[in-house]
């Protein structure tokens, strides 16, 4: 008797995190079997109970035999395992060299900027698809800068900025994981295009007014780098200019740059500052010239839009629509279309208005 296609396996690593459980329950709405893998079984077996998950399996990404083993059976592996920087290094590699399709949830400049720079040949050599920063940092900015710059006859410059309010300020809106991820990050420079070139500047140095539809309006905001200096470039060549900021009151700006210099100086205010942004909840409650085209997209849910992007992505990656390497998500399909499923899956609105 004759054998239909084989059904592609994904592999979901974090399944029991709080953008893991997201990211499961996306899988198994989208009706996608996937094996749900992270360090306690048991956890994991709780948070999918129910779902699609064809199997529960233990891996810790401090031992490299676990994580081989799970992506040497699988044609793609979403991980939601941060800080990336310190934990996701081994992950993407073994996946690539096991040849199988990878996306993951980060928001880290230099692991991303890694991605590309350490493995983006050896990728495409091998067949396969890799996106770092596939949610909501920073999938919008990437789509909506490539969408924005076809608007312009001979773009030069691409800013992006992003708003997520909630009580009690712009922590109040990650998880447990962005709050590591955060920590992480406290004390490094940030990377900007400038002059045609990939450059370091202090984080929040640049500002510049954000123009965003009503009822939101124009916001202050500061630059705190992102994965659009990095892809961005990849998909809209020629640009002079390529920033990534976040909108926030002006004086809490200025705290964030001070703060940021005084963990570049001291060892002890940044792990005293690891610790405060890592603590609390598991996750939020539910010549020529000038012209300028503005792109936006607007939701209510951050993490709601992250599971959807993952798993469009995968899907799509599994379609065969993207090509292979390190690349962003831009050239995962076209934005466009992108752009309009997502709305469709995560309750969004975007647009864009041309000169």
């Amino acid at each position: 008797m004759p054998r239909g296609p084989r059904v592609p396996t994904i592999a979901l690593l974090g399944a029991s995190g709080y953008t893991g459980r997201l990211v499961a329950a996306e899988l198994d709405r989208r009706g996608h079997e996937f094996v749900a893998a992270g360090r306690d079984p048991d956890r994991i077996a709780v948070a999918v109970d129910g779902l699609s998950a064809t199997n529960v399996t233990r891996v810790d990404v401090a031992e490299p035999d676990t994580v081989q083993a799970l992506v040497a059976d699988t044609d793609l592996l979403i991980t939601t395992v941060g800080p990336f920087e310190q934990l996701g290094r081994g992950v993407l590699a073994a996946a690539i060299e096991s040849d199988t399709h990878y996306l993951d949830s980060s928001g880290e400049q230099p692991f991303i900027r890694w991605a590309f720079e350490r493995w983006g040949d050896v990728a495409a050599a091998r067949g396969v698809s890799v996106v770092p920063a596939a949610a909501f940092d920073y999938v919008p900015g990437d789509l909506l800068g490539h969408v924005a710059a076809g608007a312009i006859s001979h773009p030069s410059q691409v800013h992006v900025a992003y708003l997520a309010k909630a009580p009690g300020g712009m922590l109040n809106t990650g998880s447990a994981g962005t709050r590591r991820t955060v920590g992480a990050m406290l004390g490094r420079r940030v990377l900007s295009v400038t002059g045609g070139r990939l450059r370091e500047e202090d984080f929040m140095s640049e500002r510049r007014l954000a123009w965003f539809p009503r009822p939101v309006g124009p916001h202050h905001a500061a630059g705190t780098g992102g994965a659009e200096p990095i892809t961005i470039p990849r998909h809209v060549p020629g640009l002079d200019v390529v920033r990534t900021y976040t909108a926030l009151p002006g004086w809490q700006a200025e705290g964030a740059q001070l703060l940021g210099a005084l963990t570049r100086r001291s060892r002890l205010a940044r792990d005293l500052m690891v610790r405060a942004v890592g603590a609390g909840p598991d996750g939020p409650s539910d010549g020529v010239r000038q012209t300028v085209a503005r792109a936006w997209l607007s939701g209510r849910d951050v993490y709601a839009f992250t599971a959807a992007s993952l798993v469009l992505l995968a899907e799509r990656i599994l379609a065969g629509t993207a090509r292979p390497g390190v690349i962003a998500p831009a050239e995962v399909d076209a934005p466009t279309s992108l752009l309009d499923e997502l709305s469709a899956r995560a309750d969004l609105q975007w647009s864009v208005i041309a000169p």
